[in-house]
């Protein structure tokens, strides 16, 4: 097999799907101290590279994401299905770029496979990112002209901007992704009407808010803001109802979220056995980011005394 072919990038992906921690392993890991946590995490292969007594949650998990990060950059099929995961990476450096402009920025907050591009943001040269990432750095210029810059602008319109760029880009992938992105971009906009409403933010502002490409109406959204419960519920018959309802009625956004983070995973990894398709390659991908999402998540609650947070905001891990 070329290593280039698609059945190979997908036999490397299954074969590091058998060393993805189960849930079993995370179990253990979550009910031990934070050392010992951290000494059984580098029993389970993390922390390569690391000095045992230099890690903690941030490290361990960026090691892990870097890892990740190069796998994509070696294995992807195409570079359509390169760019389309490692975007949200990618937009993370450009917000960080951005933000050091008027701030200072820890180098900890920049991923090291995008220095081209982060480079390019901090001179304010902007036309070898794509069109998209270029327009939206060009109106935060506008902005920050104006003096109306700030960190949520900056993490709103870049946020915008990779939504956009991921439902170009998921044209002409495999199913599961394109309903990824449409379905993350309807849940981000469910839960950011329901903030703006418990924050009285105006009308206007939350809509500027709306990200565009998922399948909810702007007249939905503005119902969750600035109308009655009952009202903006009975706008939503399809598959969110009862998602709004539920916020409506326990304004729980922890929970909210974990359970966007489950159906988002369930998207992500479905038709993983596929393996004439990207599927299994694309599934590992989420299912790594899934676990190390939830490594960091027990480190960070065990080193601040809050066990009892863990089961609350746990994520689900791959079967």
């Amino acid at each position: 097999m070329a290593a280039g072919s698609k059945i190979y990038a997908n036999a490397v992906a299954k074969y590091n799907e058998g060393k993805l921690l189960d849930g079993e392993k995370l179990k253990r890991v979550s009910e031990a101290s934070y050392s010992d946590a951290i000494k059984m995490l580098y029993d389970y292969g993390y922390g390569e590279g690391l000095p045992l007594e230099n890690a903690d949650a941030e490290k361990l998990s960026g090691t892990e994401l870097n890892k990740l990060i190069a796998f994509v950059n070696e294995y992807a099929q195409d570079e359509k299905l390169k760019s389309f995961l490692l975007l949200p990476f990618l937009y993370n450096n450009l917000k960080a770029a951005y933000k050091s402009k008027f701030s200072s920025v820890s180098e900890n907050a920049f991923y090291p496979f995008f220095t081209f591009e982060t480079d390019a943001v901090k001179a304010g040269e902007y036309n070898a990112l794509s069109p998209i990432a270029a327009d939206g750095l060009k109106s935060l210029d506008n902005l920050s002209a104006e003096g109306k810059i700030t960190s949520r602008e900056i993490d709103c319109v870049l946020t915008a901007c990779m939504y956009k760029e991921l439902k170009s880009l998921s044209s002409g992938l495999n199913r599961s992704l394109k309903k990824y992105v449409s379905t993350a971009i309807d849940l981000k906009n469910i839960l950011t009407a329901f903030r703006s409403r418990k924050q009285k933010v105006d009308l206007k502002t939350a809509t500027g808010m709306i990200i565009e490409g998922g399948s909810v109406k702007e007249e939905q959204l503005k119902a969750i803001v600035a109308s009655d419960p009952e009202t903006a519920t009975a706008m939503f018959d399809g598959e969110y109802h009862e998602y709004v309802k539920k916020l409506f009625e326990t304004g729980d956004f922890v929970e909210f979220e974990r359970e966007t983070d489950e159906i988002l995973y369930a998207l992500s990894t479905k038709n993983r056995e596929n393996m004439t398709s990207s599927e299994p390659f694309t599934g590992y991908f989420f299912a790594k980011l899934t676990e190390i999402k939830t490594v960091k998540l027990i480190l960070t609650c065990l080193k601040n005394n809050a066990r009892d947070e863990i089961s609350k905001r746990l994520r689900r891990v791959y079967d």
